[in-house]
């Protein structure tokens, strides 16, 4: 299967997860109304209806909303100094520039959301019962690392575009292909240095050290001490790092949330505002 193969199925299976109501009655109701709208109404109808979401139904909004301003002044700034381009570099993210990554992004923001939505329909689940068996413990824990390393990866793509985008802003040469070629720290390296630490808040929404510990299968989870431990190398030592379940749950994996929706967020007002100006123009 090639990678325009895979993007389609990955929409086929998004769209029927949401028909079947698995991401929710509000987002089965607001794709029903996609056939029926234009873009810039529809991305205007999903926009509309985050902005008047109280702070209680969206939790951590404020963060939310944070890290979307900073994506926007990434887009602004870059913008002034070469509109087209960098239209092009935030669609190739969704859409892909060659036929081999395809949709790619897009491919792996759906299995994102897909599991995400999984781990919170275990949690809720569990938080339901009034025993909960160490093997169900270790089930739960297990989808919240999964969804958590899948979360890092993909902001590791949103890394390489906001460093094309600094580039572009600062009259630079770069390579897209060769900045998505490097490891999450050195893109987190290079993206500190060319924002001048301006926008270390996106920096700091992943543990790198937690992605590394679940991808070599290092990450285990103690149910009878209820926290997650991995080893880290510290000089020519590995010490034993433990993190709370409470912490992973409530800060940790919430942060890769918030970073992610902040940067489909900002590019719907992006694109929003590409089209005002647009008609403008006509």
């Amino acid at each position: 299967m090639n990678k325009k193969q895979e993007y389609e199925l990955a929409k086929k299976e998004l769209d029927e997860l949401v028909h079947e109501g698995f991401l929710g009655k509000d987002i089965l109701s607001l794709i029903k109304m996609r056939d029926e709208m234009d873009n810039a109404s529809f991305l205007s109808k999903i926009l509309w209806d985050y902005l008047q979401e109280s702070d209680e139904n969206i939790v951590g909004k404020e963060q939310i909303n944070k890290y979307g301003k900073i994506f926007l002044i990434l887009y602004k700034e870059a913008f002034i100094v070469n509109p087209q381009e960098t239209v092009d570099v935030i669609a190739n993210f969704w859409n892909g520039l060659k036929d081999n990554n395809i949709g790619e992004n897009t491919s792996n923001y759906t299995e994102f959301i897909r599991i995400n939505q999984e781990y919170k329909n275990t949690l809720y689940y569990m938080s339901k019962k009034d025993f909960i068996t160490s093997s169900e413990k270790k089930k739960v824990a297990g989808e919240l690392t999964n969804v958590y390393a899948k979360g890092v990866e993909f902001i590791a793509k949103i890394f390489t575009i906001s460093i094309a985008l600094i580039n572009i802003s600062n009259k630079q040469k770069y390579d897209i292909d060769n900045i998505d070629e490097l490891t999450i720290y050195k893109k987190s390296l290079l993206f500190r240095k060319l924002s001048k630490g301006r926008y270390d808040i996106i920096i700091e929404s992943i543990n790198r050290d937690i992605r590394n510990a679940e991808a070599h299968l290092n990450l285990k989870y103690i149910p009878s001490q209820c926290i997650f431990t991995y080893k880290k190398k510290k000089g020519n030592k590995k010490i034993n790092v433990n993190i709370r379940a409470e912490d992973m749950i409530l800060n940790i994996h919430p942060k890769i949330n918030w970073c992610i929706q902040a940067f489909v967020y900002s590019g719907v007002v992006f694109t929003l505002i590409c089209y005002k100006g647009q008609n403008n123009k006509e």
